[in-house]
Order: structure tokens, then C-alpha cells, then sequence
């Protein structure tokens, strides 16, 4: 079997460098597809952008219910709110989740809102992912799974099971959440840098790509000096002949739905 990249933005909409960032590699990389944030200062010209190219690329949702990003109505969503009613912060959240103390109804209409969002502007929802993996946890993936289904949109992102380094526990919990991905399209691997202070990650990533698709993800950026790692790569013009050396076929999520 081949082996077929998507390379995909995270936080697409998180703010103005991070935009900018993103659609530079869009227009002068191998970027292929973005997951766009909403609520957020850049948002507005992440969704402007993806309107007017979604027919080159792929476009999904970064679920965000963590960090104190602002959720769209805080008076129907209080399970997922600290006292200031914005989301609770990523380990909190996450420990919720796991403990099963939020209320499915409460992920499902933040969910909703967000994902009204984008379709109200045109775009077409090609993946679902979130800020900080939280879909993977089996409470927040089972909430979501009918709202998915109520938009026809079928492809998420897995947990991630290509790892630069052993993280026993890590490999271990996301082999156990990978059991809730039934019923979805995915990707066969997924990979996100772990390693910061890895300056060669990407040389390693290659050489690591199994048969399959398999999906990269990134957090383009410039002010941040880890979205800086994560970005340089691209930067480079050998890049695409490094990817042809390894027999290596660039795509977007929009594969998934021609060999799938």
C-alpha cells in the first residue's frame, strides 16, 4: 500500500500570526489542510480564507472547550465552565471527561454552535479535531458522534499512535481510546510533535511513515518559539524532494472520502 501524507494546521484562527503563518504555508509549502478554530481574534480571516479555497484544500473543525476560550452561549453549558463561565482549563477538563462529570448535552451544544459556525459560512467540514485531543476521551467522542451524524460529517481524527518517544502511559491510554473510534473514518496513523528540543522531529518523521494515511500535525507559527520548530520544515524548498526520495504522496482529509 502507498504511503499518503496530510499535513494539517492546528489553531487555524487562533490569532493573527498564526493565521498568517498558516496561509503562507498554504501558498508556499506542502500544507494541505487546516483545522479552524472559531470564537478566536483570527478566526474570521481563517473562515474568509477557507471559503474562498476550500476546491485546493481541506478545512475542519478544532473543537475548543479548554483553556478559557469563551463559549458561544455560557448559560446552557455550565458543566464545561469555570466561575469566570469560560472553559475550564485543558487538565481539568480533561480529568472531567475521564470521570464522565460532564454533561453530554452541554459538549453537544457547544459542539453544535461551533460547528454552525463554519457550515453558516459555506465551509465544508471535511474533519473533526480539538484543541488539547479532548475528542479522544470517550465521554466528549461519544457526545459528539450524533451531532457528527446530524451534519453528515464522518471523518475525525485519531489518537495518536506514532510517538518519537516510549510515553508508555500515553501509547497505553490512546491504544484504549482508540477502541471508541468505531463507527467513523479516520486515518490509519496520526503523529504531533512531543519533543520540542528535537530539532531534526522531521527527518524522524519520515522515516517513520508507515503504509497508509497517515496524518502530521502542525501548529504553525512565529511568536512561540515551539510553533517555530513546528513550522521551520516547511520552510525549507528540499522538502518536497525529501518526500519523493521516501515514495511519499501528498493529499488532504478529502482523500478519505474518494478510497474509503
Amino acid at each position: 500500500m502507498h504511503k499518503i501524507l496530510i499535513i494539517n494546521a492546528d489553531d487555524f484562527g487562533w490569532d493573527a500570526d498564526t493565521v498568517d503563518t498558516t496561509i503562507n504555508l498554504f501558498e508556499n509549502s506542502i500544507l494541505t489542510s487546516a483545522s479552524i478554530m472559531t470564537g478566536r481574534s483570527g478566526s474570521r480571516q481563517a473562515i474568509d480564507f477557507a471559503h474562498k479555497n476550500q476546491h485546493k484544500f481541506s478545512f475542519g473543525l478544532h473543537f475548543n472547550i479548554v483553556d478559557n476560550h469563551v463559549p458561544f452561549n455560557p448559560r446552557e453549558i455550565n458543566s464545561l465552565l469555570n466561575s469566570e463561565l469560560t472553559f475550564k482549563l485543558s487538565n481539568q477538563q480533561r480529568l472531567d471527561g475521564l470521570l464522565f462529570r460532564l454533561k453530554q448535552v452541554d459538549i453537544q451544544k457547544e459542539f453544535e454552535y461551533q460547528i454552525l459556525q463554519l457550515l453558516n459560512n459555506d465551509i465544508n467540514i471535511s474533519h473533526i479535531d480539538s484543541h488539547g485531543h479532548l475528542h479522544k476521551i470517550p465521554q466528549i467522542l461519544l457526545a459528539i458522534k450524533p451531532i457528527m451524524k446530524k451534519y453528515n460529517i464522518t471523518t475525525i481524527r485519531i489518537p495518536q499512535n506514532i510517538y518519537q518517544t516510549k510515553y508508555i502511559h500515553k501509547r497505553m491510554m490512546n491504544l484504549l481510546f482508540s477502541l471508541f473510534f468505531y463507527n467513523t473514518k479516520h486515518v490509519d496513523n496520526f503523529f504531533m510533535l512531543e519533543n520540542h528540543n528535537d530539532m531534526n522531529w522531521f527527518s524522524f518523521f519520515i522515516k517513520n511513515i508507515k503504509s497508509g494515511i497517515t496524518e502530521l500535525g502542525i501548529h504553525p507559527g512565529t511568536s512561540d518559539k515551539w510553533r517555530n520548530i513546528e513550522t521551520k520544515p516547511f520552510l525549507n524548498k528540499k522538502i518536497t524532494s525529501e518526500l519523493l526520495k521516501n515514495n511519499i504522496q501528498i493529499a488532504n482529509y478529502n482523500i478519505l472520502k474518494e478510497i474509503l
